[in-house]
């Protein structure tokens, strides 16, 4: 068998086959390394890859020296040459059966990696022998689904055609002379191809059953649209699409795995919004991912009539965000009232963070612009007792951002998350709950100081980071973010406040190690300290 294959190898056929394994094992190989360089645990196949190929190279090894041993030259020296040739093939067989092994595994990975459960049972299936062609298929059938998730290009002919020439007339005739219409009629305009004016043509339009009557918002990433279903109001959120320009393979694959994780996760997280007071009720998540493909491709109609929405709560005492102006939050409550007031909204968000993370959830993006009351605060000591007694309330909201804990994230807002948020969209590490308790103790600081926790020069070294690896500059991305990480690191050493009483719990929830932050449980507990030293809860939590 050895003799055949070297035969093979050397001849113009099997030089081909052996060219063709030894490229496909390095192209598998580079995959794997290229994910591993991204976060992910699949480095066991790049191993797997390697060693198959050495397995490769002792093979041809161990066949050269069986060929040598006839040769009358080294005819007293065979039974030391078949020797150690025998030893090379049992290496390369040893080789072979743990790189086959290591590869199965690294299938599987990437399969559990993308939750594609053909690429894992094909990962199974190819580290059994016998089965392993079989295997193999399977884990290229799900590789290929893998990828079309993310990707939907456009077909292009593989070998288009000029069209071929008319045959000339040999004598050609002039046309006969037409009748002139003896009334003529004027033609008929063409029609236009609609224009559509985002988000303000929903205004008046139906979304899903929902009759949409005014435009509430208009963020970064979202429209949030007040809808109407049976006299009763609620909040549209509906996720940006950018369709007016080509967009990169990275981004649309972060969008289609976005939308994908909220639709696969939206029960659970209705659930949620179920289990506290203090979070904006989830209603619905309407996402068709066939015309988000065709939207991010540039499809306007398909955006406007089938965009990705999510339906929640309508809050109609407006945001935390919209109070935090000096003059208002001065004139309307002076400082000491105002102190008050942040503790309790403090104390609330602590605890729709806690019912998040009981259910092994993360929100991913508290911040004051997701931070709303049911009803419109009053002023001076109306509003504190408007929140002590619970009349308006305080709801964490956005819950279409949250994901499970561990899993991929790719929204941050770098204001008020923290730098190992953005490394973790990176490197693609899961979600994190001390992730919520930056977030949480930067929203603290902004309701206290009026200003935003994370400096303008923090904040354009982690846009740059992510805008880098958007773009596939992975060594511009880690520069960019290590930077960050210094600058931050070295702010929080200088790190004070107005108010020490929220100084230590601010400063313990905000740590560059989110190993030392403290937990939820811990935060709950200072909160209502500090409430019950102010006479805030009656002595019990509300």
């Amino acid at each position: 068998f050895a003799i055949v294959f070297l035969i093979f190898s050397i001849g113009g056929f099997g030089l081909i086959g052996t060219q063709g394994i030894g490229i496909g094992i390095i192209k598998i190989r580079n995959s794997f390394r290229t994910l591993e360089s991204l976060g992910k645990d699949v480095g066991i196949g790049g191993k797997g890859a390697t060693m198959y190929l050495s397995s490769i190279f002792l093979y041809i090894m161990g066949t050269i020296l069986y060929l040598v041993v006839d040769i009358s030259a080294l005819q007293s020296r065979g039974p030391v040459i078949l020797f150690i040739a025998n030893i090379i093939i049992f290496m390369a067989n040893i080789f072979a059966f743990f790189g086959i092994i290591y590869l199965g595994s690294g299938f599987y990975k990437v399969g559990s990696t993308y939750n594609e459960n053909i690429t894992k049972i094909g990962g199974i299936l190819s580290a059994i022998p016998g089965l392993n062609f079989i295997g193999y298929i399977l884990a290229y059938k799900g590789l290929r689904n893998i990828e079309n998730i993310f990707q939907s290009p456009q077909p292009r002919p593989t070998n288009p055609q000029p069209p071929p020439p008319q045959p000339r007339p040999t004598n050609p005739q002039p046309p006969p002379p037409q009748p002139r219409p003896t009334n003529p009629q004027p033609q008929a305009p063409q029609a236009r191809p609609r224009t559509y004016n985002i988000p303000d043509d929903w205004v008046k339009a139906e979304l899903y059953g929902y009759n949409v009557k005014r435009v509430i918002g208009n963020g970064g990433t979202s429209h949030v649209l007040l809808g109407e279903k049976y006299n009763t109001n609620y909040a549209l959120k509906i996720y940006k699409v950018d369709i007016t320009t080509q967009k990169s393979q990275t981004v649309t694959a972060l969008l289609s795995s976005s939308v994908t994780d909220i639709l696969r996760e939206s029960a659970k997280l209705q659930e949620i919004s179920g289990n506290s007071k203090n979070i904006v009720k989830l209603y619905g998540v309407f996402i068709d991912v066939n015309s988000l493909r065709k939207a991010v491709r540039g499809d306007k109609k398909s955006y406007f009539t089938s965009p990705p929405t999510i339906v929640m709560e309508y809050m109609g005492g407006g945001s935390l965000n919209q109070l935090l102006n000096p003059n208002m939050v001065y004139s309307h409550y002076g400082r000491d009232i105002w102190k008050d007031i942040v503790i309790l909204v403090s104390l609330k968000v602590a605890y729709a963070t806690e019912a998040i993370h009981k259910e092994g959830y993360v929100h991913l993006d508290i911040k004051p612009q997701n931070i709303f009351f049911t009803d419109e605060l009053g002023r001076d000591l109306e509003a504190l007792e408007e929140l002590k007694s619970g009349t308006v309330e305080v709801k964490l909201g956005d819950l279409g951002s949250a994901r499970a804990k561990g899993r991929s994230i790719i929204e941050f807002t770098p204001e008020y998350c923290g730098v190992d948020q953005v490394e973790a969209m990176i490197l693609g590490r899961g979600a994190d709950p001390k992730m919520d308790i930056f977030a949480l103790g930067s929203t603290i600081y902004k309701m206290l100081e009026l200003k935003t926790f994370n400096s303008p020069q923090l904040v354009e070294l982690m846009d740059k980071a992510v805008s880098s690896i958007n773009g596939g500059h992975i060594t511009s991305a880690m520069n960019y973010l290590n930077k960050a990480k210094s600058f931050y690191t070295s702010y929080y050493q200088s790190f004070t406040m107005s108010d020490k009483a929220f100084e230590q719990i601010v400063k313990e929830m905000v740590n560059p190690d989110p190993n030392q932050r403290s937990d939820i449980n811990t935060v709950i507990s200072r909160l209502e300290q500090l409430a019950n030293s102010h006479n805030l809860l009656g002595g019990n939590p509300p």
